[in-house]
């Protein structure tokens, strides 16, 4: 829509009286024009626009003034070249295509990060049972190094005496290997969660309170393949690229063809004065 004013003065010859004479003309024009358009699921433009204008005229010894309305309707149409609803609905579907793109994208990432988390939960499980069985045989071996130290005066000799010691250092030192390795699946674990209250600089450990399965899993082969044929990320993915491939396609086809297109129009016009 738009408005417009508009105030001017010509001068015009009068050719009715001899001599001829100059005439001055003062005209001021008001326009409103408005109109609508829609675009067609064919390609085509449909248009409707009417036009209200009122001018008033003055000239030596007289004025008249009018007003003039115009009402046109306007028809393009593609008849080969961006015709129908697939070439002009391209875009709509390449940018559903992308969202649900980003969807897929979205659930892939946070289902690696879900199996990222529990490998590195399991992670802290397995290291802590393997801290507490290194714990258990540091003990038997100290049990066993103070059962020779006790019979070092009789039947022991110090170089199977020297032997237990340093049994027991290895083992010492395989408990602070495995005591490392808890913190750092700890560490990796609250890296993984990223909460506040749980922060990696921090001492605190993680606990688990879950411990692996003894009775065996079963599945059944085709229910696993066909759920992960109807809900895997990257499948569905690949699905949506060969959609938006074959429709850029039909969109390219449809550029190779010449511009033919369909033009129509129709106006009313109509002058009223004031008596």
């Amino acid at each position: 829509s738009s408005a417009d004013w508009a105030k001017g003065h010509t001068f015009q010859p009068n050719m009715l009286v001899v001599p001829a004479s100059i005439i001055p003309t003062e005209m001021e024009t008001y326009t409103l024009l408005t109109g609508l358009r829609k675009r067609l699921v064919s390609g085509g433009n449909i248009e409707i626009q009417t036009q209200l204008q009122y001018a008033d005229i003055s000239v030596p010894g007289s004025n008249f003034d009018y007003y003039e309305t115009d009402l046109a309707l306007n028809l393009t149409q593609p008849l080969l070249r961006g015709f129908g609803s697939d070439v002009n609905r391209a875009n709509i579907v390449l940018a559903k295509n992308a969202h649900r793109s980003e969807v897929q994208r979205l659930r892939q990432s946070l289902s690696q990060l879900c199996a990222s988390v529990e490998a590195a939960y399991w992670n802290v499980v397995f290291s802590r049972q393997e801290l507490l069985i290194r714990t258990r045989l540091l003990n038997r071996t100290i049990d066993d190094r103070d059962r020779l130290k006790a019979r070092e005066d009789f039947d022991v000799n110090p170089v199977r005496l020297t032997e237990a010691n340093s049994f027991v250092e290895l083992r010492r030192s395989d408990v602070i290997r495995a005591r490392q390795l808890v913190r750092n699946a700890s560490d990796a674990l609250k890296r993984l969660i990223n909460s506040p209250d749980l922060t990696v600089g921090t001492e605190t450990l993680v606990a688990p309170l879950d411990r692996p399965a003894q009775a065996p899993v079963t599945f059944d082969l085709l229910d696993a393949v066909t759920i992960a044929m109807q809900n895997r990320p990257e499948l569905q993915l690949a699905l949506l690229q060969i959609k938006d491939a074959s429709i850029r396609h039909r969109v390219a086809d449809n550029s190779r063809l010449p511009e033919l297109n369909l033009n129509a129009s129709i106006n009313f016009n109509g002058v009223s004065t004031r008596d």
